[in-house]
């Protein structure tokens, strides 16, 4: 039983569903002060589920959860009303499974609620953080383990110890902190990868989302680039190599192998290893800036928002 609870879960489901839907000209969004809910200090691994509105991860030493709420009404003391109907239930599998959710009164419909969470954590825990339409933002945070998860949210991901796992069908995906190893799926989303450092390696699949590697002057890369009909676009001197190629008059993949030397870098050194596997999307290499100022992470314009006209 010692053991078991040396990793407990954390599971929160919360969102609202339909938030670009109209609404009745007499109903409006109504932010209402943030909810706090302390965590257990214990916790090593950490699963939320956002069905709308976004997730943020900071670092701190007082573990908790800040619920920020939005309720569509008609007035503020009716939505202020409403939020406090919404409360934090709490459950136990008793083999160190913890379980958190918000619920609602039922008359108040779904579509009418969203939340905004959140999460303050030491650093280095293991995150399975999920959302449907919601930012996902962990780039103040460092994390064991990272596996993130969206349908059409932004990601953006900060640092990983361990294995990082992500997927996205149509919302941008950044890589803004280092990795060891990293593996991530979209349809049509983006990937611009900010840290690829020696040693690191990367597996991408996407249909036709473009994939940008950024690579520091001193940084060796090797990569195979798997593709239907994408284009390979280097804006650097790189090596390249045609490992196969479909047959005259037929359609198939093509495949290629790329390498770019690292200034000033003795032989030999590990080199950033990738595989990037597109029907249609492109992959681009450019070069890193000297100093990577990540941009501020969206706010207002990311937080869930019922009663959109």
């Amino acid at each position: 039983m010692r053991e078991a609870l040396g990793a407990l879960f954390l599971v929160i489901t919360t969102g609202c569903q339909g938030l670009n839907s109209p609404a009745p000209p007499s109903l409006s969004s109504h932010r209402l002060p943030p909810v706090r809910s302390k965590l257990d200090a214990t916790l090593e691994r950490i699963s939320l589920y956002n069905r709308a509105g976004t997730i943020t991860v900071h670092s701190s030493t007082e573990p908790e959860l800040i619920n920020h709420l939005t309720v569509c009404a008609e007035t503020r003391k009716q939505a202020l009303a409403w939020g406090e109907t919404c409360q934090l239930v709490t459950s136990s599998d008793g083999h160190g499974k913890l379980s958190l959710r918000f619920d609602r009164n039922m008359d108040l419909p779904l579509e009418r609620l969203g939340a905004d969470l959140e999460l303050r954590l030491p650093v280095h825990r293991a995150l399975e953080l999920r959302s449907r339409t919601g930012l996902i933002d962990t780039s103040s945070y460092i994390a064991n383990e990272l596996v993130v998860g969206t349908q059409s949210g932004t990601l953006r991901l900060g640092e990983s110890r361990g294995q990082l796992r992500f997927t996205s069908n149509n919302g941008n995906i950044e890589l803004l902190g280092s990795f060891r190893e990293a593996e991530g799926r979209s349809e049509s989303a983006s990937l611009d990868v900010r840290h690829p450092e020696p040693g690191a390696r990367l597996r991408f699949e996407t249909i036709s989302g473009l994939t940008v590697l950024r690579i520091p002057r001193k940084t060796p890369v090797l990569l195979t680039f798997r593709t239907l009909r994408g284009k390979l676009v280097p804006e650097l001197p790189v090596q390249r190599e045609r490992l196969s190629e479909p047959a005259p008059g037929h359609k198939g993949y093509s495949s290629w192998r790329i390498q770019i030397q690292g200034e000033g870098i003795a032989e030999g050194r590990v080199p950033f290893k990738a595989e990037i596997s597109s029907e249609s999307g492109a992959l681009r290499l450019v070069r890193a800036a000297e100093i990577m100022t990540p941009d501020p992470a969206p706010q207002a314009s990311s937080r869930a928002k019922p009663c959109l006209q």
